[in-house]
């Protein structure tokens, strides 16, 4: 087993966590001894009722709901851990809010899985973010396509 396999399927395990019931995001950063560092997945700020319906439903959720690169982060910054330079595996293609988290942590390359750059609800998100990670001088690799699930 590679360390891409690894920590790809660690991240789909890590995204079982999330409450969302349309799409289980997860991510996994790690160091370059390939250390995890932090885990994180898509949910409900801590302390927040997850259990309150409406607030599952779309378009109300994208107010509820914190991307799991952004819990990553947040998870990591709580324990005073560094991203600067790390490397984040995640399930999915980052949005371009998430792009501009990872950037600004300081990860250096994002491992994940090809997003199809046509989809109907994410696609100028995909784009910005490609351009983002572009500028910033984040690498992008891919290891595999995402699949969308019917929902």
């Amino acid at each position: 087993m590679t360390w891409d396999d690894f920590f790809m399927g660690l991240a789909q395990y890590v995204a079982q966590k999330s409450k969302d019931r349309s799409r289980k995001i997860g991510a996994v950063a790690v160091d370059q001894r390939n250390v995890v560092l932090s885990l994180g997945w898509n949910g409900f700020p801590r302390g927040v009722n997850d259990d309150v319906e409406e607030r599952h439903a779309r378009p109300k959720k994208y107010f509820w709901v914190v991307h799991a690169e952004g819990n990553l982060v947040a998870n990591a910054s709580a324990k005073g851990v560094s991203l600067l330079g790390a490397k984040m595996y995640v399930n999915w293609y980052p949005c371009c809010d998430c792009a501009k988290i990872v950037v600004q942590a300081g990860f250096s390359e994002v491992v994940c899985l090809e997003p199809d750059w046509d989809d109907a609800n994410w696609a100028e998100h995909f784009k910005i973010a490609r351009e983002l990670f572009a500028e910033a001088g984040v690498k992008v690799r891919f290891v595999g396509k995402f699949e969308q699930k019917p929902t």
